[in-house]
């Protein structure tokens, strides 16, 4: 799968040595994207959190997190709540570059590890994550309902619409993300389309917000109290905060090998090398 001299697959192999050693499951992959460009990733978990995430994904959140070893690569964590309400990481992928189809093929890995179904899936509003659970799910294979973090809709909504003169857009749209039933809020996009000042971004509304309002919109969550109350990835960020304070690269190790340490009780220790 990688030269077997290279400085990263000496890392890969140190890797998964330990985490067999720990009891670890795993399993690493190749896969190419879109543009042809081959991508890399590494799944792991442990058996127990494997089963966690099978018993209790009927709503699972994922998001990652950047730059989570020496190589530049991004971690995904994949979260259930268990039986007190508590938020568990039940399983994990590193990937290098962060495409649709190596995110994919991870969470089919998950799946036929432990016969994964999620009911609800809730992301962060980024096309990597939306087009991967597309391929993930086909329809018609499994019924998987996307829905989208109220948080970082609304970060989008501040960052496409900052301006004064695009303010109406923003107060418009933000009604409609909050409108408490589907025709309400259908009639806010309409409205956001019509105050929009160029074609461009009544093309942008209609396809990103219109379209979509059955992942971001409360109305499309109104049935159910847990995905009302549940309504952000807050749980994988903070997830992901105490990884990164719990251990990582420093830039006075940068000419040696680094133990690059997660919480113990989560993660086992991963070596990595700098470049």
């Amino acid at each position: 799968m990688l030269p077997e001299t290279t400085p990263f697959r000496q890392d890969v192999d140190e890797a998964t040595k330990l985490l067999g050693e720990n009891g670890w499951i795993f399993e690493e992959c190749a896969v190419v994207d879109a543009e042809g460009v081959p991508r890399w990733g590494l799944c792991f978990a442990q058996p127990a959190r494997v089963r966690v995430l099978k018993s209790r994904g009927y709503l699972t959140q994922f998001d990652s997190t950047h730059k989570m070893n020496a190589w530049g690569h991004s971690t995904y964590s994949f979260l259930v709540r268990d039986e007190h309400g508590i938020w568990i990481p039940g399983a994990h992928c590193v990937v290098e570059g962060e495409s649709p189809e190596v995110l994919a093929h991870a969470m089919k890995v998950f799946r036929q590890w432990c016969d994964w179904t999620p009911h609800y899936v809730l992301t962060g509003d980024g096309a990597v994550e939306q087009l991967a659970v597309g391929r993930a799910f086909p329809s018609g294979e499994q019924e998987v309902s996307h829905i989208l973090c109220t948080a970082h809709i609304m970060r989008t909504l501040n960052k496409r619409f900052k301006s004064d003169v695009d303010r109406p857009i923003f107060n418009v749209l933000q009604h409609a993300l909050y409108a408490s039933t589907r025709r309400k809020c259908i009639e806010f996009c309409a409205e956001a389309i019509f105050l929009a000042r160029d074609e461009e971004a009544k093309a942008y509304i209609c396809t990103c917000w219109l379209d979509t309002s059955h992942k971001w919109a409360m109305y499309a969550r109104g049935h159910s109290p847990l995905l009302q109350q549940v309504i952000s990835t807050n749980a994988a960020d903070v997830w992901h905060r105490q990884l990164k304070a719990g251990g990582g690269p420093r830039k006075e190790d940068a000419s040696n090998h680094s133990e690059y340490c997660f919480p113990a009780s989560c993660i086992p220790p991963t070596v990595v090398r700098y470049p």
